[in-house]
């Protein structure tokens, strides 16, 4: 007797569909069901019936409740399970997800996705997390674009410790973190144009305004950071002409931690009189006198503190489509042996300056010859630009005293690597 092992694999493949599928028929049979369980809270209540077998062996998080008494209730034959925390809306495709091993994201369920994944999160569905996040950023980047702030701020959470609140990264949403962040650096105003910007927490407000290379005046960062004072609960709806004391010293207070990351001394003499001093009364005493003693003179300026912010590195080079100012300190650390110290120093120690820009000035090489000096720089920079530009496949040679710096292909995918200007 012959037997015939392909037949055999495949009867074995059709035997498992068929599992799964009758498994999968559960879901919308609920025959033989023995757990209850109430999701979602207020005016927002459903009530879902399950098999104990099946919500075990998917979710260690239900597994341990039910394991536990004191984490459900009887009634006759039902556990009765309550999830208050969770909307019904997510709860549903979570408990498809349980029976068929699938789950779908369409238009109907786009205002409950973040609600799905804090849902899964809550159930401790770590797979289902990751999932859905690359799913979200694969196939439905338009939702991110349309609901900025809320996936911004999901990884970010406050939990009540000993000493108080402690801000942190929930590592679990690091794929959305990671290409919000992206999107961040090429549209601020997603962010700060928001309605829902003045929903972020002061926690995460600190975190962004920190940023060295926010590409922004930061004139319009302290008019973000006042917006998002103002608008916190209860609303100061007064105008900056017309806040009262009593405003100031509830603005004061919301600012706490905040003012000290705000880059004054970086703002022209201008913007500190017109848009500054109009709230000088949400200032220290000693901070608002170093400010004053900074502008008294709109000619001749004296130099700034010396443990005051210096400017932010703005993501542009310049009016480069190419190099970032990221790029640009990458640049510079290879030049001094890769001192990571070169970063802070680019604009105190370093002027950098685009002298030729194909865009601007022209691809041909006589220009830039003309424009970038001395005869060395042309005959070893010219020739290899003109690679540059027509094969991306270059080998730029540039003098740089007694040593020399090559850039090949491998350095730009290198560079590439770093936050992209819009543009790059």
């Amino acid at each position: 007797m012959i037997l015939d092992i392909s037949q055999l694999y495949n009867n074995s493949n059709d035997n498992a569909e068929l599992l799964l599928q009758d498994i999968s028929n559960l879901y919308n049979n609920s025959n033989n069901h023995d757990v209850k369980i109430i999701v979602g809270n207020n005016n927002n209540v459903e009530t879902f019936k399950a098999h104990s077998i099946i919500l075990r062996i998917r979710s260690n998080y239900f597994n341990g409740v039910l394991s536990n008494k004191w984490r459900y209730k009887k009634d006759k034959n039902f556990t009765i399970i309550e999830q208050q925390n969770i909307k019904p809306q997510a709860f549903k495709i979570i408990l498809e997800y349980f029976y068929t091993g699938s789950y779908s994201l369409d238009e109907s369920n786009q205002e409950y996705i973040i609600e799905l994944l804090f849902a899964c999160d809550e159930l401790e569905l770590a797979e289902l997390v990751t999932h859905i996040q690359e799913n979200i950023i694969y196939n439905h980047t338009s939702w991110i674009q349309q609901n900025f702030v809320k996936f911004y701020k999901l990884p970010f959470k406050c939990k009540l410790m000993q000493g108080g609140y402690k801000f942190f990264e929930d590592k679990k949403f690091q794929i959305i973190r990671e290409y919000c962040e992206e999107l961040f650096y090429i549209r601020h105003e997603l962010l700060f144009e928001s309605k829902d910007f003045v929903t972020i927490s002061k926690p995460l407000l600190i975190t962004i305004i920190k940023k060295d290379d926010l590409e922004l005046e930061e004139i319009d960062i302290w008019n973000y950071v006042i917006k998002w004072g103002m608008k916190q609960t209860p609303e100061i709806k007064s105008e900056i002409s017309e806040l009262t004391q009593q405003d100031l010293e509830v603005l004061k207070n919301r600012l706490r931690n905040v003012l000290q990351h705000v880059r004054f001394f970086t703002m022209s003499y201008d913007e500190f009189w017109d848009d500054i001093w109009p709230l000088k009364g949400i200032f220290s005493d000693h901070l608002l006198d170093k400010l004053v003693d900074y502008n008294l003179n709109s000619i001749v300026k004296i130099s700034p503190p010396t443990n005051s912010l210096t400017k932010r590195i703005p993501k542009k080079f310049d009016d480069s489509n190419i190099i970032s100012y990221g790029q640009a300190n990458t640049l510079l650390n290879w030049i001094f042996n890769e001192d990571v110290k070169i970063e802070c120093k680019l604009h105190v120690s370093y002027d950098l300056k685009l002298v030729h820009c194909g865009s601007r000035d022209g691809m041909d090489l006589e220009t830039f010859y003309e424009l970038c000096g001395s005869e060395y720089a042309q005959r070893e920079f010219g020739a290899e630009i003109q690679k540059l530009i027509e094969f991306y496949n270059q080998t730029i040679t540039i003098a740089t005293s007694t040593d020399t710096l090559r850039i090949t292909d491998e350095h730009v995918k290198t560079m590439s690597k770093r936050k992209p200007d819009s543009n790059f």
